[in-house]
């Protein structure tokens, strides 16, 4: 039975044994670009992890190019972090100020001199970040980190596909899509071709897997469903469908990892003490990046369904129907609210998600 699920059994140990052992570690474009946000003792000990296993390398074609697409952004937003902080620093004492003048006619409490010393300490804050940017290494004009990776993956990069190639695996990734078969299905809000990403690197995993008959570790800080097994909010191992595909494509094993369980699982295997502290920060860098792609998915998936029901709006107009046509609109447009809401939020939130998205339909029928 094992050998008909083979994605639905966790290898044994004595089979993780042999995948550490032959594995090629094929890393996402997120675990590069991360290693710019970490601070520098975390980034050195995955730079350190790479460069052991420097022979096994290896990262596919669309994985390389969407580093260095969006290396500059990354670098620009730790750049003006120091200014946003700057920015609320300087506009919370004012709504501060605002909440304490209420107790201005307290017996006991001197609000002004309370002022004065949330100010002094607000303004010696500003005066260490404007001294920590000045220490903020140039990455635009010399970027180290750019150049250990590229070094430790010079000649590990796979070929790119031709036009005629990308163009079969996007018309394949919108059935893939239709019926949520893995990876990219969750990328379906993002625009254009964009939303084909993982697609086009998983399909260049399968075939480098082919070519190289050797099993595959592929490490990513994806945590979306369409790489990863959940149950009951726990990550399960990655989806049994993945580890199907490519053993029946290339007949090579495939597991998974993300950051932080790398790290601990390389230094263990190369006998090396687990550097806590750095899967600690790893562990918090994603809730945060988790917290903000989340907002940015129910951002991009509300701009789409407005979409929809505007090119509703716009063919009723055209059609010249009746008004009747107008309350059926209002109708399907709040039951789509209402599967919606219930797929994005908790209970406490899908009442004000469905009393917006109602509003919504209302100005748009």
């Amino acid at each position: 039975m094992k050998t008909t699920f083979h994605g639905y059994y966790q290898p044994t140990d004595e089979e993780f044994s042999q995948l550490w052992k032959d594995s090629e570690f094929v890393f996402d474009a997120n675990v590069l670009l991360n290693i710019y946000r970490y601070s520098q003792d975390t980034s050195e000990t995955l730079i350190d992890i790479f460069s052991k296993f420097s022979d096994r390398l290896w990262i596919p074609r669309q994985v390389a190019l969407e580093y260095h697409r969006q290396r500059l952004g990354v670098i620009g937003k730790q750049e003006s972090a120091y200014e946003d902080i700057k920015k609320l620093l300087t506009e919370e004492p004012k709504q501060i100020e605002k909440e304490l003048n209420t107790y201005k006619m307290h017996p006991f409490i001197n609000v002004a001199d309370i002022l004065k010393k949330i100010n002094n300490n607000f303004n010696k804050i500003k005066t260490d970040l404007d001294s920590l940017k000045k220490k903020h290494p140039d990455l635009i004009s010399k970027d180290e980190l750019k150049d250990k990776i590229t070094e430790l993956f010079d000649g590990k990069v796979g070929p790119s596909y031709p036009p005629e190639k990308l163009e079969e695996i996007y018309k394949a990734g919108k059935k893939r899509y239709e019926r949520k078969i893995p990876p990219g299905f969750e990328d379906k809000v993002k625009d254009g071709i964009r939303e084909y990403g993982d697609l086009v690197l998983w399909f260049q995993i399968i075939d480098h897997a082919k070519e190289t008959t050797k099993p595959i570790i592929f490490v990513t800080d994806d945590r979306k469903e369409d790489w990863w097994l959940k149950f009951k909010g726990q990550t399960v191992g990655p989806q049994p469908e993945l580890v199907d595909e490519i053993f029946t494509s290339a007949n090579v094993n495939f597991y998974m990892y993300q950051a932080e369980r790398f790290i601990e699982y390389a230094q263990e295997y190369l006998g090396e003490q687990v550097n806590q502290k750095a899967i600690k920060e790893i562990l918090e860098i994603k809730d945060l990046d988790e917290h903000r792609k989340k907002l940015k998915y129910l951002i991009a998936r509300q701009k789409k369904e407005k979409e929809k029901r505007q090119q509703r709006l716009i063919r009723l107009i055209e059609s010249k129907k009746d008004v009747k046509l107008i309350d059926d609109c209002q109708d399907d447009c709040q039951d789509d609210c209402q599967d919606d809401c219930q797929d994005d939020c908790q209970d406490d939130c899908q009442d004000d998600c469905q009393d917006d998205c109602q509003d919504d339909c209302q100005d748009d029928c």
